[in-house]
């Protein structure tokens, strides 16, 4: 949390805090393989509310800096975009094969992170032109 509020807490560009944050879990993937699986799996029970609240704080601001900087669609709404990454984090902790997969393999890690960030579509179907 130290590190994050630092972070935001900066006046870095946004694709800067996002790459320092990729970083930071990359290095804790590494660090910590078989204790991801067990974290994601019970992130709820580990975290107390006080750091709750403080990874809720820190994260409207991360991505209100996004918004402000022209990186994430502003019409989102930060809490939509909170369960989004929750939603990923427990479909992870669902599949704690990942894990090792994950530390085993950084190719797919960075094609995980721009699956997430990009999604998979190469081009715009037309779904939200109406």
């Amino acid at each position: 949390l130290e590190k994050m509020r630092a972070l935001m807490d900066s006046d870095a560009p946004f694709p800067q805090k996002v790459a320092e944050v990729f970083s930071a879990k990359m290095d804790f993937i590494g660090d910590n393989r078989e204790m991801l699986g067990k974290l994601l799996s019970h992130y709820d029970s580990i975290i107390g509310d006080a750091d709750l609240s403080e990874i809720t704080r820190l994260s409207n601001e991360f991505f209100e800096s996004g918004k402000n900087q022209g990186y994430i669609d502003p019409s989102f709404d930060n809490r939509l975009i909170a369960d989004y990454f929750d939603m990923l984090r427990a479909g992870v902790a669902a599949k704690p094969e990942l894990a090792n997969r994950f530390g085993n393999d950084p190719k797919l890690v960075n094609d995980f992170t721009k699956l997430i960030f990009y999604g998979f579509m190469k081009k715009d179907v037309g779904l939200f032109n109406q």
